[in-house]
């Protein structure tokens, strides 16, 4: 059996593939990461015929690429399962899709575990805890663990993944590696909050795109924050305040699109490098309206 797994690039989105792995490690597996501006480009690439089975998890389409989608699937003669938590505006042609579809609340990650009937128990406490970051439970007393977690995933991906499988899932001999990793974003936020600028205590703007989800542990009281990077067109917020539909009309604005969570999403914006003052005003000026 031939197997697609096309997941987020991310914890979340990988965290599906050790189950898919888990579930399949005995059958050809083709995984692909991708971004969710990325999305179209990537499903593209690949003749699902050539697949008996195509996972797709933690992936947040928008109409177009459901469209997409659809089309793909209209002559598939395999099956094909796709996962997701993320919210949506539509999902009209989800529904009309040759597909399982499968959109929950719990992280893609416990989704795909708990879909594919897995027994590992090192794994599933994996996915727990991939679950306590990706849908931000802060008050669960793991949290910061898993927020560590995260963070030594995006500083050596292969490593992490790699790492992972050998020790079966099992992360208490990555130990030391998450208390040193608790020390470097100490140290990286001590040496880069000159990089940072907190308007009116409630309200962050910062070019400092590493370890940004450790920024409510720096900044308490904050309400929202805008996270550039204008070098790549991309502007990530963290919305505590619940504005997400005013900010998607003022990204739309601008030509950009945006996808994620209620409180942590994402944008991507033609030409930011040249307008990013202009925007990351729009932004502030929205949010104080209700701060």
């Amino acid at each position: 059996m031939n197997i697609l797994s096309i997941s987020h690039n991310d914890l979340d989105g990988f965290g599906c593939q050790f189950c898919i792995y888990e579930k399949f490690k005995n059958y050809n597996i083709k995984y692909e990461n991708t971004g969710y501006n990325s999305i179209e480009e990537t499903l593209n690439r690949f003749n699902f015929n050539k697949f008996d089975l195509v996972f797709i998890t933690d992936l947040n389409f928008n109409e177009n690429q459901q469209k997409l989608l659809y089309n793909k699937l209209q002559n598939y003669k395999g099956k094909c399962i796709y996962i997701d938590h993320h919210q949506y505006t539509t999902t009209d042609w989800l529904n009309k899709c040759n597909a399982k579809i499968i959109i929950d609340d719990k992280s893609a990650t416990l989704k795909t575990y708990e879909i594919l009937k897995l027994d590992n128990s090192n794994l599933f406490k994996l996915c727990e805890l991939i679950d306590i970051f990706d849908t931000w439970k802060k008050d669960n007393p793991k949290f910061k663990g898993a927020n560590l977690l995260n963070d030594y995933f995006w500083e050596n991906i292969d490593k992490f993944r790699d790492t992972i499988i050998s020790l079966d899932y099992d992360i208490k001999p990555l130990k030391p590696e998450l208390l040193e990793m608790k020390q470097k974003v100490k140290e990286y936020f001590t040496k880069n909050l000159n990089k940072i600028i907190y308007y009116n205590n409630k309200i962050l703007i910062s070019f400092e795109y590493k370890y940004i989800n450790h920024i409510e542990e720096i900044f308490p009281d904050l309400k929202f924050a805008i996270i550039v990077n204008k070098d790549i067109n991309r502007i990530s917020i963290r919305d505590f305040i619940g504005i997400k539909e005013n900010i998607v009309r003022i990204v739309e604005q601008f030509g950009g699109s945006c996808g994620g969570h209620i409180n942590a999403y994402g944008m991507v914006i033609p030409n930011l490098s040249t307008n990013y003052q202009e925007v990351v005003k729009k932004l502030v000026e929205e949010a104080s309206k209700f701060i």
